[in-house]
């Protein structure tokens, strides 16, 4: 096997006005990368050498993690995330015959060529489960439909293992698109939403930090050129109504406006993830959402994907303000806290802050709307 050490150039199109596009005039084929047979047993060979070397799958490095054949076939698809649509798919990893251990060996070798893997919570998990787990605060954890979001780093990756019986479709939205129309049809918005609104930190703040932001969190911002979107508006409302200071008329219409650009059908992109099949999204650039799903009857059969929050070697230009947690090591993501070391995952707990947003939304919780529904139901209301 021919092993390459190069370091990945993960450089970002600065200083370059990037248009976004329509999930209508976008097809999953134009989107996709398949890994040929060759590449499978490179796959498969580099999982077993790491295994029986005795490393665990967060210890693998890039370059424990590299082969002549797979790199620049790699290498491409990160320049498609970075350059491109920002959204790409990755089919034929093998998962048939395989151990979980293997799989998640084989995913995060992979991850490696894309960047760094961060701590998705604060209990410190660098590999999210992306299956239902009764009591978790996390949507993701649920089998609800989730609102169109972004997350917490630069570029989110999601591997299907098992499917669900029937739903879970992922949908897809550029929100550079969503600031090209906004900009278009009602740019008196633009101010606003690029002063942003404070964000409620999910109940993972540090024990020295507010519940709640103490500065505006902008949804549209560009910095060296490049233009990010960050999703603070879907708890905006929720956020000012703990602060006791209601958003005003323009505020909240700026986000009606919004939410209703999303809603357009030809800005949605839609594709069924299926086994052995992952999706790269450009997390600044792409808005991602699924919708509701149903278990199979079989417990063996529960959907599960495995997901990464991955930060590149040069990391993506972005305003401090859109780093609501400012963690101690200044990378995005959210830095473990000692506190939830024996945690599997997080629970909302009692202060002021999580009880108000747990009774906010509390029917998100219970899987009967979404957060966006519950945001747009209240917008303006006494």
């Amino acid at each position: 096997m021919n092993v390459q050490t190069k370091t990945l150039n993960t450089g970002w199109p600065l200083h370059s006005k990037r248009s976004g596009w329509l999930g209508t005039e976008t097809t999953k084929e134009e989107l996709s990368f398949e890994l040929n047979e060759n590449q499978v047993q490179i796959l498969r060979k580099l999982a077993a050498d790491n295994l029986a070397a005795g490393r665990r799958y967060t210890d693998v490095t890039r370059d424990q993690f590299c082969d002549a054949l797979l790199d620049p076939f790699l290498a491409s698809m990160a320049e498609a995330l970075k350059s491109g649509k920002g959204l790409v798919f990755l089919r034929n990893i093998p998962i048939d015959g395989l151990s979980l251990d293997e799989i998640r060996m084989i995913f995060w070798g992979i991850g490696t060529h894309f960047g760094m893997a961060l701590s998705q919570s604060v209990v410190g998990d660098k590999m999210g489960d992306v299956t239902p787990r009764p009591g978790s605060s996390r949507g993701y954890t649920g089998d609800q439909e989730l609102g169109l979001h972004t997350d917490f780093t630069e570029i989110g990756v999601l591997l299907c293992i098992q499917g669900a019986k029937a739903g879970g479709e992922n949908i897809f939205v550029s929100s550079l698109a969503l600031w090209d129309i906004i900009e278009r049809e009602r740019p008196d918005y633009i101010d606003v939403l690029k002063r942003g609104f404070r964000a409620w930190r999910m109940d993972e703040h540090r024990e020295h930090q507010d519940p709640v932001t103490p500065y505006h969190v902008p949804v549209f911002a560009e910095t060296e050129g490049l233009r990010s979107v960050y999703w603070s508006w879907l708890t905006a409302d929720a956020t000012a109504r703990f602060l006791g200071a209601p958003l005003s008329k323009h505020e909240a219409d700026a986000i009606r406006f919004l939410c209703s650009v999303l809603d357009r059908d030809e800005l949605r992109f839609r594709s069924q993830l299926e086994r052995g099949e992952a999706v790269f999204f450009n997390n600044f650039e792409v808005l991602h959402s699924r919708t509701h799903f149903t278990q199979w009857e079989d417990p063996a059969k529960t959907r599960h994907l495995l997901r990464l929050w991955l930060q590149c070697e040069q990391p993506r230009p972005i305003r401090d303000e859109m780093k609501i947690w400012r963690n101690p090591s200044g990378l995005l993501g959210r830095d473990p806290d000692p506190r939830y070391a024996d945690q599997s995952f997080v629970k909302l707990s009692e202060n002021d802050a999580a009880l108000f947003m747990k009774d906010y939304f509390a029917d998100f919780y219970n899987g009967i709307k979404t957060s966006e529904e519950l945001m747009l139901e209240r917008l303006g209301t006494e």
